[in-house]
């Protein structure tokens, strides 16, 4: 595995890490607010 190959793999993780942490964010973000309209109304 040369070096080229090592960073191409090492970007494609990252990117993938940093949609899941995107996705796992948004859906924490919606159910925080979910449960502070329920707290409010």
């Amino acid at each position: 595995m040369n070096y080229y190959e090592t960073e191409a793999l090492c970007r494609e993780f990252t990117q993938s890490a940093l949609a899941e942490i995107k996705r796992t964010t948004w859906r924490i973000t919606i159910v925080l607010l979910s449960i502070t309209m329920v707290t409010i109304g």
